[in-house]
């Protein structure tokens, strides 16, 4: 059993290696065929072969599942790093994965609990409510007649995760010498972001204790609902739980069907959302729609407490400094914000940026009657090719908020077409401002922007009028790409020690994976030389 086990992770490694290095070896094929064509040329060829790659990625972590769904989903949000091709071919990643059998849970469940499963559960289905990379939901009925969602880890996905840990690192580690990921983005710190944020999720008693932390925030707010944690019966690889039922948040048909009003739910959502952030600096860091429901009588439900993030209250004053700025159309000042935030690298072009988001955040203040759909989308396309183009870089600690406030975002529109980001905003400041409980900090600001003196049909008049008159040009600079190969020779050059390469890492990974570190350092290191000589090739062009 053992050994078959290993046999399972070696695979599962190099299938992932594999990927990896059909992206150099793909790279460097494109730098020959590049020979003799322009830019241009070259940055198509690069697009189309970034896309096929993350089809590829996308179907091998669908195959293998772990960690690379969560990795793929994290990364579908860095609109900082990759191409739209890129980020619509991960954004289709869903962490929906073929169920354990129920059997091999029960294993599980009771030599976690050191009980079994007929002394806890007078009924426990077997076939699952949901089943994800890391454990399976069934639903169950306890002696004492409560109804109970039972999470159970998946046997044996702590060795796979580990396994997923060496190979997302190499990924990282590879594509921090082969392309400008530095630049953007502090690669290892993201990596410690995402192994530390799993390590959490492969814990469940921290996950009950996230879902408390939660509840007892929102103890005073009756609307807003969490699940009670049966401690008695929870343990690392276990989580019994209140069963709540509900509507899930987009299923819009049955949401009219319950009597109930989308703009207000769209309302509670941000609200909860808006406190997590801005007040308690503690956020539901997953908020699909499997995860948010709302009940028949209008209270919006928050499951799954596994992926959890921290906004610092530094970050947290910073945050509001920014809206504060955009609430006074004060683009300078946005631009400074987001340097001193770190969204904005100290060598960008101040003017071109601050244009920019002028045109975005105006068109999405204007009012619908003025600014159609297609308006609106236009700029939020200049707005991304900008982020792309320009050195923006989204800093680690906002990855995970990033992700979730991309979710709530197409949550709140979906369930009301009028809904406005920075109206909404300013109406959570001025809810702060009021509220007693909000720390003092906090409420100053929130203060000084509900007393902003900016209104918002003036920026948008003010925006449509220079439209007309002088009309609105925004600069987008070309990305910079490296230069390609200027011979054949020096193409075929790298190909050779791409190989040679390649015979190294396979020696050096099969050590790895097997946990023999001292022995690995020569192989491993040998093929990072090479590719350390590949990229200094490249770069000289």
């Amino acid at each position: 059993m053992k050994l078959l086990q290993n046999f399972y992770l070696l695979k599962r490694f190099f299938t992932g290696a594999l990927l990896v290095w059909q992206i150099i070896l793909g790279r460097a094929w494109i730098y020959l065929q590049g020979f003799g064509h322009d830019k241009i040329w070259m940055n198509q060829k690069l697009l189309q072969f970034y896309g096929a790659m993350a089809h590829k990625f996308r179907l091998t972590a669908v195959s293998l599942g772990g960690l690379l769904i969560k990795v793929g989903q994290l990364l579908s949000t860095r609109v900082d790093i990759f191409p739209q091709n890129v980020l619509d071919e991960l954004s289709l990643l869903q962490d929906e994965v073929q169920a354990v059998p129920f059997d091999e849970l029960r294993m599980v469940l009771e030599d976690d609990l050191k009980i079994s499963v007929d002394e806890i559960f007078a009924s426990l289905e077997q076939i699952p409510l949901a089943s994800a990379s890391l454990g399976q939901v069934h639903v169950g009925k306890l002696h004492t007649g409560e109804k109970v969602a039972v999470k159970i880890m998946r046997p044996g996905i702590e060795a796979i995760i580990h396994v997923d840990f060496r190979l997302v690192y190499l990924m990282m580690q590879l594509c921090r010498f082969l392309t400008n990921w530095y630049d953007l983005m502090d690669v290892n710190k993201v990596y410690r972001e995402i192994h530390d944020t799993i390590e959490r999720e492969l814990d469940y008693v921290q996950e009950g204790e996230s879902a408390e932390q939660m509840a007892v925030s929102f103890s005073k707010i009756r609307q807003i609902r969490f699940p009670k944690i049966y401690w008695q019966y929870t343990a690392k690889h276990v989580l019994i739980m209140e069963f709540m039922d509900g509507i899930k948040i987009n299923d819009y048909s049955q949401i009219e069907a319950a009597g109930l009003v989308r703009t207000k739910v769209a309302q509670k959502v941000w609200d909860a959302y808006a406190k997590q952030v801005i007040e308690d600096g503690f956020f539901h860091a997953d908020p699909h729609p499997g995860n948010l429901m709302v009940d028949t009588k209008g209270n919006i439900i928050f499951l799954d407490f596994g992926m959890m993030g921290r906004v610092s209250a530094k970050n947290r004053r910073l945050f509001i400094e920014f809206a504060s700025a955009v609430m006074q159309a004060d683009y300078s000042q946005i631009v400074h914000c987001l340097k001193k935030i770190g969204f904005l690298l100290a060598w960008a072009d101040t003017e071109t940026v601050a244009q920019a988001l002028e045109n975005f955040w105006e068109a999405m203040l204007a009012d619908r009657k003025q600014a159609s759909d297609h308006e609106m989308r236009a700029a939020a396309e200049q707005l991304r090719k900008l982020l792309y183009e320009q050195p923006f870089q989204i800093p680690s600690e906002y990855t995970f908020l990033g992700r979730a406030f991309g979710i709530l975002y197409g949550i709140c529109r979906g369930l009301d077409s009028e809904w406005n980001l920075l109206e909404q905003f300013k109406k959570s400041m001025l809810h702060l401002s009021e509220h007693e409980d909000t720390k003092a900090e906090i409420k100053e600001q929130a203060i000084r922007i509900v007393t902003s003196t900016a209104e918002i049909p003036t920026l948008a008049a003010r925006s449509l009028r220079r439209w007309e008159e002088d009309g609105m040009l925004v600069r987008f600079p070309a990305q910079q790409i490296r230069e390609n190969s200027k011979t054949v020779a020096k193409a075929l050059h790298i190909l050779s020690w791409s190989i040679v390469s390649a015979a190294l890492f396979v020696a050096g990974s099969y050590l790895y994976v097997q946990g023999f570190l001292d022995q690995v350092e020569g192989a491993l290191g040998g093929s990072v030389l090479v590719i350390g000589y590949m990229v200094i090739l490249l770069k000289k062009g």
